[in-house]
């Protein structure tokens, strides 16, 4: 669990080498995303790439401290070193799920910067990580029938498990590699650019996506 301290400042640095990649090529006119809109004239974040900048990550040393906050209809909350954790049980079944979240999401990015959480992630759970190559790390997932992946939304981003109590172990150490330290392959990076710039083009082609996107686009107007 202490490893996961470092995890915003982490991102930061993945979102960092994605805009990198991002940079040529990039389509400007087309619709972002649907929770992408920015007033022109609000403040750009802070930072070169137009990233906010994150204070500098501060580890702990030895085992975090642990403080119990209570118990709320099977929910318990913890606090482990500046982490906060809630359990859920479920004896029903032999599934262990478990979500890391990021601060992040609209009030992080800026109209140059939108869906770069999403690119980040997307490669940081799919492309490998640095002690395991992707095909190494796919077949491991697959061998005992388990799933990292990520997920976006407006205000906060992160990456998911799935997997069973027996290889719970396992698929943690792959979570943790994925979190500490993702490959993010260029090859990859490029593959998974073209693919967001793809949907990102589709959603005028549809109408629903784009009722909804122009539906947002007002209702948000004004808002970060």
């Amino acid at each position: 669990m202490n490893h996961c301290i470092k995890t915003l400042t982490l991102l930061l640095a993945i979102s960092a080498l994605a805009l990198g990649a991002c940079k040529k090529d990039k389509k400007p006119d087309s619709p972002p995303t649907e929770t992408s809109a920015t007033p022109k004239a609000a403040a750009e974040p802070s930072g070169e790439s137009g990233i906010p900048a994150f204070a500098p990550v501060k580890m702990t040393e030895g085992e975090p401290a642990v403080s119990m906050l209570g118990d709320y209809e099977g929910v318990t909350a913890m606090k482990i070193g500046e982490l906060m954790v809630l359990h859920k049980p479920v004896p029903a079944n032999q599934i262990v799920s478990a979500q890391l979240y990021f601060l992040g999401g609209s009030q992080r990015l800026s109209q140059t910067t939108t869906g770069i959480e999403k690119l980040a992630l997307e490669v940081a759970t799919s492309g490998g990580t640095r002690s395991t190559d992707k095909d190494a790390f796919n077949g491991r997932l697959d061998a005992v029938g388990a799933s990292i992946a990520s997920f976006t939304d407006r205000d906060a981003s992160g990456v998911a498990m799935k997997t069973i109590v027996p290889h719970f172990e396992e698929v943690w150490e792959l979570l943790t590699q994925v979190v500490m330290e993702p490959a993010m392959p260029a090859t990859e990076l490029e593959l998974a650019r073209e693919r967001q710039l793809t949907q990102i083009d589709a959603i005028s082609e549809s109408a629903d996506s784009l009722v909804s996107f122009i539906t947002t686009q007002a209702f948000f107007a004004g808002h970060p």
